[in-house]
Parts: C-alpha cells; sequence; structure tokens
C-alpha cells in the first residue's frame, strides 16, 4: 500500500486522512498551484474529509506539511 501520509521513516503517522494526503501529494507533484495552496487545501480536504471534530488532529497534520514539507515540495519541483 502506497504510504500517502508521509515519507520514509514516517510510517507511525496514523493515516487518518488518506483522501486528503493523496491529494496533497498530487498536488505537490503537480505544481500547478503554489505549496501554500496545497498545503492550506490539505487542511481544507481533512475537515471535509472527516468532519469537524477532529480540526485539532487535521491542525497537526497540516502544520507538520507546513513545517516540514520544503524537502518534499522542492524534490517535485526538481522532477518537473
Amino acid at each position: 500500500m502506497i504510504d500517502y501520509c508521509g515519507t520514509t521513516g514516517s510510517e507511525w503517522v496514523p493515516e487518518l486522512f488518506v483522501q486528503s494526503c493523496q491529494l496533497h501529494d498530487i498536488c505537490y507533484s503537480q505544481q500547478i498551484q503554489t505549496r501554500t495552496e496545497c498545503d492550506t487545501q490539505f487542511f481544507d480536504n481533512m475537515i471535509a474529509e472527516r468532519g469537524y471534530l477532529l480540526i485539532p488532529i487535521a491542525f497537526i497534520y497540516f502544520s507538520a506539511v507546513v513545517i516540514f514539507g520544503n524537502k518534499a515540495w522542492k524534490s517535485t519541483k526538481n522532477k518537473s
């Protein structure tokens, strides 16, 4: 199974937002939108996928991609 919610070494991250993570990976790989737009859309998608009760957890995931996602963004940019 493909791990959309993280990279190698982050297998411990619970896959609560599989669809949202997949869409976020696609957004990063296509690079049609800015990184900020991809990350913001990721947060919105997580709320839509799981509902308002998981906003605190969605915010943790969102914060993680904002803080640690630069390497992934740059690596997909170099592939295009």
